[in-house]
This record gives C-alpha cells, structure tokens and sequence, in this order.
C-alpha cells in the first residue's frame, strides 16, 4: 500500500518563508523611499530605518500570503 505523490515540498516552514519574503518586500520598498528623502534631504537615521523596517514586515507577515507575492520584490503591487 503507497501512496504517489509528485510536487514541491518546502525547505522550511511556512512561516518562515512568509517572513523572509516580508523582510525582502519591506527592504526594498523602505530603499526606495529612503532614497528619494535622500534626494530631498530629509534622510531618515539609521534607528529610525529599522525600526520603519520591522513595523512594515510585522504588517506584511500579517497580511495574507498571497498579497506578498503579489507584490513585486522592489514593493510595488503588481497589476
């Protein structure tokens, strides 16, 4: 008795794959505002930064899995 089976099967846990494309998501949109501030000359410090950055991946590990990937990896909603 066996049972076929024929897929992808993760290297982690759900969580965790969650999060690390939250913290991917959250960088790169976080550069990107942080740049243009730069330009403006209103960058943001260092402590400041990071505490942005780990507030936005609590609120996108919060959403829906679907919504992050649905979002391309520079922070931008995909059409």
């Amino acid at each position: 008795d066996c049972t076929f089976f024929y897929g992808f099967r993760p290297n982690g846990s759900f969580e965790e794959i969650v999060r690390r494309r939250a913290e991917e998501v959250a960088r790169r949109k976080i550069e990107r505002i942080n740049q243009t501030m730069r330009l403006e000359g209103h960058e943001l410090p260092e402590d400041e930064i990071e505490s942005i950055r780990s507030k936005e991946i609590s609120r996108l590990a919060g959403q829906t899995p679907r919504s992050l990937w649905n979002t391309s990896s520079d922070g931008k909603k995909e059409k």
